[in-house]
């Protein structure tokens, strides 16, 4: 646990709001910009090219805006479905992923209410970011008190689906932290490897 005050937590929510609104104000032209308006133009295709077909299988569980399911799509796993709660995300991920097994939003998309036996020997591959903020510096940092920690639903998805070899998990930020240490317990019938990475490496 990092030693913060609530005040400290406070002021960084204040001033990321406060950038949002900001930024969103510049985008409409209703104040002038301090920075010209970033317009991306770096082709991400030319960095990773379309591989072939690996024959292999993956489902997305926390998708979010869909750069994890991309990456396996690019490295040539076919994908079979992405599950996200918040229901804008599901537009982004139709229309990048070209798919129609996008699930978003609280009727579809919250993966405590999916039965994962609808894929049973379907999948290869199960991937996903559980949600950070319960272990997040700028939150109260309750981590498995927290009721948006979804490492055990993750987990539940792998033990139906195991016959997949691997999970990919999200950022684990220390090795001392409680998502480490569930995160370490051997999914039923597999063997789990954790690789620690340094972000500043990067």
């Amino acid at each position: 646990m990092y030693d913060i005050t609530d005040e400290k937590r406070a002021w960084y929510r204040k001033i990321s709001h406060e950038s949002r609104l900001s930024k969103l104000s510049a985008e409409e032209g209703r104040v002038e910009s301090i920075h010209e308006v970033n317009i991306p133009r770096f082709d991400p295709d030319s960095l990773m090219p379309q591989l072939e077909c690996n024959g292999l299988t993956a489902i997305s569980l926390f998708s979010g805006g869909g750069g994890l399911d991309l990456g396996f799509l690019k490295a040539g796993y076919k994908h079979i479905a992405s599950y996200e709660l918040i229901p804008i995300c599901k537009d982004t991920l139709t229309t990048n992923l070209k798919s129609t097994n996008i699930y978003c939003g609280p009727d579809e998309g919250d993966v405590r209410k999916i039965n994962w036996n609808i894929y049973k020997d379907e999948i290869d591959i199960v991937h996903g970011g559980p949600p950070c903020q319960p272990f997040s510096i700028a939150g109260a940092q309750k981590g498995a008190d927290d009721e948006r920690n979804m490492w055990g639903e993750f987990t539940r998805a792998v033990n139906v689906l195991n016959d997949s070899p691997t999970k990919v998990g999200g950022f684990i930020k220390r090795t001392e932290s409680p998502v480490y240490r569930q995160a370490s317990q051997p999914v039923v019938g597999t063997t789990v490897q954790l690789q620690i990475h340094r972000s500043d490496s990067f």
